[in-house]
């Protein structure tokens, strides 16, 4: 097994759209992969419930370090790697890392997010965050579309929780709508902005 896991997933009922996505750049990501020596994830279907889908990429990165990944990097769908060159492990900091994002507010972004388990660390706030997710939905049941990124930001500020997270800069999750111009992205994401238009740039932009 390799030290490094690059993982991507959509929900089933999704996969007709995000499926398509993911095949603009999935000969991509394989080449990246093999590449740089580390194994790749991606998966079309759920992998466990929870109350928001969103907390199912917390399941899988927990997943990776439990079977003993020491760097893990999650994509959304709706990002790629667009620098062949960069080494996803150099994100890897500390424990969870994450590009800050001004737009609509000043937040860690959780589209993209590398993990680093050195001492087991990432572990144990993944765990946190899965046993603690039903209390934030509790406290904020009409928020949508923060779930796991409001989560994160919040123990991103609590004393106990926020020596865990790491802001890291911002080409390792560069959008291509909500943030300054950026001239050698790592990652290339479209968090945010509506499938058909993310679908059409990704495209063209692979193209070239």
């Amino acid at each position: 097994m390799k030290d490094a896991l690059l993982i991507q997933q959509v929900e089933e009922a999704a996969s007709d759209k995000w499926g398509s996505m993911i095949a603009l750049y999935y000969g991509r990501h394989v080449d990246y992969c093999q590449l740089h020596k580390m194994d790749y994830w991606c998966q079309i279907g759920p992998v466990r419930y929870y109350e928001k889908s969103a907390w199912m990429k917390i399941a899988m990165v927990q997943q990776a370090l439990l079977q003993g990944y020491r760097y893990v990097a999650w994509l959304d769908a709706d990002a790629y790697i667009e620098r062949m060159d960069a080494d996803i492990r150099e994100a890897c900091v500390g424990p969870v890392n994450a590009a800050r994002w001004e737009y609509p507010l000043s937040h860690l972004q959780a589209g993209v997010i590398y993990f680093n388990n050195d001492l087991n660390n990432a572990y144990t706030i993944t765990t946190h965050m899965l046993e603690e997710r039903k209390y934030y939905l509790e406290r904020f049941p009409t928020i949508r579309g923060w779930f796991e990124q409001g989560q994160m930001n919040e123990m991103a500020h609590q004393e106990q929780t926020k020596p865990f997270f790491n802001e890291i800069p911002i080409e390792w999750n560069w959008g291509t709508h909500y943030c300054p111009p950026c001239e050698k992205p790592i990652v290339v994401a479209w968090h945010g902005v509506d499938f058909d238009t993310k679908y059409a740039e990704m495209k063209e932009r692979l193209s070239k």
